[in-house]
């Protein structure tokens, strides 16, 4: 089998070469910047009540459900807010609005919703997403 051609760094003005996006010098570095932009879980929304609130969510919700509805039994380790936290905090607590998700499910989601351009006012397409997208 043939091994795929090393990739230079996106680091601007770097020439090493890596398997990965950035080489292991500017990936720790391009990390620490997506963290300083993203601010604290608490500036973010979720604070210690979330917390407890989200453990006896997962508690009562323990399966993915997107993994669920495609016949698969996989505990869950994420609450998906169905429309953003950011955009609708009125609807944090409201479990008409949470999902329990996988990791992948969750990563996914969050994925097909940032490529939509959610923030651009496209919400309707995020919020009618389902599981079956992708599993084929």
């Amino acid at each position: 089998m043939r091994k795929k051609p090393l990739k230079i760094c996106a680091r601007p003005g770097c020439n090493s070469k890596t398997k990965e996006r950035y080489c292991d010098d500017h990936r720790k570095h391009y990390w620490s910047e997506h963290d300083k932009k993203r601010g604290t879980r608490t500036q973010r929304g979720y604070d210690n009540a979330w917390y407890k609130f989200r453990k006896s969510y997962l508690h009562r919700n323990p399966l993915c459900v997107f993994c669920k509805k495609e016949g698969f039994l996989v505990t869950a380790s994420e609450i998906d807010h169905i429309k953003p936290l950011a955009d609708y905090p009125e609807l944090k607590y409201d479990e008409i609005n949470l999902r329990s998700l996988c990791k992948p499910c969750h990563s996914k989601r969050t994925y097909y919703e940032q490529s939509l351009g959610v923030k651009n006012g496209q919400k309707s397409k995020a919020d009618n997403f389902e599981a079956g997208k992708w599993y084929v």
